[in-house]
């Protein structure tokens, strides 16, 4: 039976979702290792590639849920001042992204990977490059510096938004994936790629589109979810594994994969409806678990801003210990990069709600 929806304000599966992807990014880079290392005909090659390449969605799924938080509050009556709200991400966001970039720059400069160089440090910051998750951080801001923008399209008439948000979603697609191909077409070029080019918040415009839609219309689309729970999650299975395995045909080079750019906005698109599908059905059928999702979500962002350090710190002394297994050195890697930058966020978070809550005196 299709459960009421919830008032707007309390919709948990979006917390549930940021939980469960939090976990995701850390999965999807542990097995970096593996997928790198395991002889490619091995099983254990193809069980590592597999699992990774259908984790492989974070990105869009991060900026599809930014947008569908602010797009569901969009409505509730409070006045829109640009500077504030661009000072409050950046507080935020900005300032918590910098520090950690800071901090895995002075572990680079501790280890000796590299001389201290100001402009360097520039470049990384101004990349997002210094850990490769980071680089979510400029496009977030990047979507958030427009805001004007998506506002603007959001108060259009009702008629024209769902017209300029298709246009735009496939005018994003069209330029992150095949702009290099007919500027090299008219140029006479073999091919063009803009530097940096997953970079820019154009690479991810489809899925923040997405989010402002689904975010207008949530309780609808929420609805509808709840009525085509199979299809959402079949849609994943079978755009993921088609998707993964035209990729691992390719890494084993059976064939060239060229539609792989082009595959993965459908794969990802799936991806998202079958997140918020799961995110949903955890928040109806073990409500016991909530409690600790909410809280894993209020400090993912500090989990995803450290746990890279922690994986690479954890290399390091696998290398001094003489560890060359991989099977071994990934499961001491899966159980150290989650337990320690979720425990010390949890802490952090728990920390800071205590020196910051007011202090209530006692009644008289």
């Amino acid at each position: 039976m299709i459960q009421p929806i919830k008032p707007r304000g309390s919709h948990r599966e979006i917390t549930v979702m940021s939980a469960i992807l939090c976990l995701v990014v850390i999965y999807f880079h542990v097995l970096g290792e593996a997928v790198i290392g395991y002889q490619k005909d091995s099983i254990q090659f193809a069980i590592s590639f597999y699992s990774q390449r259908l984790c492989a969605i974070t990105v869009p799924c991060f900026t599809f849920i930014s947008a569908l938080k602010y797009f569901i509050r969009f409505g509730e009556g409070r006045d829109f001042k640009y500077g504030p709200f661009i000072l409050g991400r950046a507080k935020r966001i900005y300032l918590p992204y910098l520090l950690w970039t800071a901090i895995h720059y002075a572990y680079f400069l501790y280890r000796q990977y590299f001389p201290f160089n100001i402009q360097d440090f520039l470049g990384y910051a101004a990349l997002g490059s210094v850990s490769y998750q980071y680089y979510f951080i400029i496009i977030i801001m990047q979507f958030y510096l427009l805001m004007p923008v998506w506002r603007a399209i959001r108060n259009a008439k009702k008629t024209l938004v769902p017209v300029i948000v298709a246009a735009g979603g496939l005018l994003g697609i069209f330029i992150s994936v095949y702009a290099g191909d007919v500027i090299a077409a008219i140029t006479g070029g073999t091919g063009f790629r803009l530097p940096y080019a997953d970079r820019y918040f154009v690479s991810y415009l489809a899925y923040w589109l997405l989010g402002l839609y689904c975010g207008t219309h949530y309780d609808s689309v929420l609805a509808f979810i709840r009525r085509h729970r199979p299809v959402f999650i079949l849609s994943y299975v079978i755009f993921g594994g088609l998707h993964a395995t035209l990729y691992y045909f390719f890494n084993r080079n059976f064939f060239y994969y060229s539609y792989a750019e082009a595959m993965q906005v459908p794969f990802c698109i799936t991806a998202i409806f079958m997140m918020l599908t799961l995110s949903d059905l955890l928040t109806q059928k073990i409500p016991k678990i909530l409690p600790t999702l909410q809280k894993l979500a209020g400090a993912s962002f500090y989990i995803y801003l450290s746990h890279s350090l922690v994986l690479l710190h954890t290399d390091y002394i696998m290398g001094l210990a003489g560890l060359t297994s991989i099977t071994v050195r990934l499961g001491i890697k899966m159980i150290l990069t989650f337990v320690i930058p979720v425990t010390l966020s949890l802490a952090y978070v728990w920390l800071k709600k205590m020196i910051m809550s007011p202090r209530t005196s006692p009644s008289p």
